[in-house]
């Protein structure tokens, strides 16, 4: 927690010396990182630039979407995967996200307490969301105390042939995070009086995980279900059904509109110096 408040401190000179180093000091702002309607865009032009200036501008992105700007950490996923052959289109969308840093700079991550909520986990994927190759996005958020302490976006490494099956894949990339907060938490000596709670957007994963046996449609994704059973029968997390409106990991899965964005930073704890 003590990098991501320091972190959270040091971030506007950050974020203003990114915002000079590729000529956007002047730019137009931006409400949204990322143009929800991105992944229908159709390819451009190469980069008549330097490739490596696309790829300095993704660094500079992901230090700040994994340390203190969860808010970023859809779009950088996103782009990242663009370093070999990015387009026009790509470094436009890549200096989207610098302005939209500009226009959010005193965003910090607010680390709460609240007894009440204890351990809690957020999680979400986007079914079939990448245009090429059809894989699916996982997202999901832990939270301690009602205070946001990890994160994470990233794609998934095998197709899923189901919304169902996207989601319980995310559900087990989440339990491993899940795992280790608690490994971390337990040599700090914090212990709770009851398992973590885990916030599912997708009535099918919650039903297949309270299965007893795998069932022939779901038969590929055995050794996943089984890990996940055997974690959930340990009493290490509880399920409970979030629904979408309201199941903040969603911002970790996909490009979002302003009005959902702004919802979800909330949820987050992400907020300006005047909120």
């Amino acid at each position: 927690m003590t990098d991501l408040l320091a972190d959270s401190l040091h971030q506007a000179a950050y974020i203003d010396k990114a915002v000079a180093q590729f000529n956007l000091t002047n730019a137009r702002d931006s409400n949204i990182p990322l143009d929800p309607g991105y992944y229908r865009q159709t390819e451009n032009e190469d980069l008549p630039e330097n490739w490596e200036v696309y790829r300095s501008a993704i660094g500079t992105l992901l230090y700040l979407a994994v340390h203190s700007r969860p808010d970023i950490a859809t779009a950088t996923s996103i782009l990242a995967r663009k370093v070999n052959k990015p387009d026009r289109n790509d470094w436009n969308e890549v200096k989207r996200v610098l302005r939209y840093l500009k226009a959010t700079r005193d965003y910090k991550l607010h680390l709460t307490y609240d007894p009440q909520k204890q351990l809690e986990m957020y999680v979400d994927a986007d079914w079939a969301s990448d245009p090429q190759g059809r894989k699916s996005c996982t997202g999901y958020c832990i939270q301690l105390f009602g205070g946001t302490i990890s994160w994470a976006s990233k794609k998934q490494t095998s197709v899923a042939l189901s919304s169902t099956e996207a989601e319980f894949i995310a559900l087990g990339e989440a339990v491993k995070e899940l795992i280790w907060i608690n490994g971390l938490l337990d040599e700090f000596g914090i212990k709770f009086d009851s398992p973590a709670m885990v916030y599912e957007d997708n009535q099918g994963c919650i039903k297949l995980l309270m299965k007893e046996n795998v069932g022939q449609r779901s038969k590929h994704i055995d050794t996943r279900y089984f890990f996940v059973r055997d974690e959930y029968k340990k009493k290490l997390f509880e399920v409970k059904y979030c629904e979408t409106g309201k199941m903040i990991a969603d911002i970790l899965t996909k490009p979002l509109a302003n009005n959902l964005l702004k919802r979800f930073c909330e949820g987050l704890g992400l907020k300006g110096s005047g909120t």
